[in-house]
């Protein structure tokens, strides 16, 4: 009996994801273990695309959670940013880190590095650039650039986009991280939600 129960649900299952996909094939990118992912960027400062909004989907349930909502990181609080206090000290009493204060302060992505990696076992890794290397405000005449060192978080987030594991400076090891094919499928679903 418990067997037929277990199909059953797992039938129920594939056809709910098949539906939720297919009315949702130009908003959410399939992103990893029946989950999608929707982002919207808006131009930045320097004419890189910024990351404005992002909302997770789950394909089994139906149900969407905001990671991102007009820039701000949604439900996080001081407790998920655990950073050495080294560091802390450095983004609160350095010149060059007023970057880094202000994202940190606001919970908000300025710049283009806010990327969630794949959903693997009902988790996925998030990297947050809070201050970029100072090339970044460099022109393309190569003045403009500013003495600040990049500075990115990494942290874990589940289905529901709770955050399970604080943002820190070093990713996180045991779950697939952000990576090049994941920034370009970020990049590609914005594209695509724009058309």
């Amino acid at each position: 009996m418990e067997f037929i129960t277990k199909a059953v649900s797992a039938v129920i299952a594939y056809f709910s994801h098949n539906k939720a996909k297919n009315e949702n094939d130009t908003l959410f990118k399939e992103w990893g273990d029946n989950m999608g992912v929707c982002v919207d960027h808006r131009q930045g400062s320097n004419g890189v695309a910024v990351p404005f909004n992002m909302i997770l989907k789950d394909f089994l349930t139906g149900k969407e959670y905001r990671v991102l909502s007009d820039g701000v990181l949604q439900n996080l609080t001081d407790e998920m940013i655990d950073i050495p206090e080294k560091l802390r000290e450095q983004i609160a009493n350095d010149e060059n880190c007023g970057d880094a204060r202000q994202s940190l302060e606001d919970k908000t992505v300025y710049y283009a590095s806010f990327y969630c990696g794949k959903f693997n076992s009902g988790r996925a890794a998030l990297s947050w650039e809070i201050q970029p290397d100072g090339i970044y405000y460099m022109d393309e005449d190569g003045f403009g650039a500013e003495p600040q060192r990049e500075i990115t978080l990494y942290a874990e987030i589940d289905r529901c986009g709770r955050y399970i594991a604080p943002f820190k400076e070093k990713q996180i090891e045991d779950i697939q991280l952000v990576n090049e094919s994941d920034k370009e499928a970020t990049r590609h679903a914005a594209h695509k939600n724009r058309d």
